[in-house]
């Protein structure tokens, strides 16, 4: 019980919970001593199963535990992509410059946004993507991929953009 209790404390820890109390007994009125024995082991096998369950679940990222990494990195710099899209289609539309085919504009939409949608995505990884426990190491960011996808992503829908408007 003693190496039980101790390991649930370390797992609090690592787990960056708070540490459980081991204070309290619960009197549950047996008067069988083999069947408060066979609880009490009942017990401390229940306790086992779940800290490994927790164990295994502080060892996965909070943002999207299933996934894999690169799945999980590919989803997240896509929708900063998607998101500084809409941002550029609405600076677009929007624009007074627009048809005059703004520098200024052209550069925030090819450049600067991409950028920014590759940092927003690296931070949500940085932050989210990292597991609760703080042996199992930091989170990969996938830093080639995150560029390419939020670069490329960003010129291949800014054309589509105006493919579709021209058509228009």
């Amino acid at each position: 019980m003693t190496a039980q209790r101790d390991y649930l404390a370390g797992l609090a820890v690592r787990l960056r919970e708070p540490r459980p109390s081991f204070d309290g007994v619960s009197r549950t009125g047996l008067t069988d001593a083999d069947e408060a024995v066979r609880r009490a082991w009942q017990a401390v096998e229940q306790a086992d199963v779940e800290a490994r369950l927790a164990e295994d679940r502080g060892s996965q990222p909070v943002l999207f535990p299933g996934m894999s990494t690169t799945g999980r990195n590919v989803l997240v710099y896509a929708a900063a992509t998607l998101l500084a899209w809409a941002v550029s289609c609405g600076l677009f539309t929007f624009s007074p410059e627009a048809g005059s085919g703004s520098v200024g504009l052209l550069a925030w939409s090819l450049c600067g946004l991409p950028a920014m949608a590759f940092f927003a995505g690296y931070f949500t990884i940085a932050i989210f993507g990292r597991p609760r426990m703080q042996t199992a190491g930091t989170a990969a960011h996938s830093v080639r991929l995150g560029g390419l996808i939020c670069f490329v992503g960003m010129w291949v829908g800014w054309v589509l953009f105006l493919a579709a408007t021209s058509l228009i």
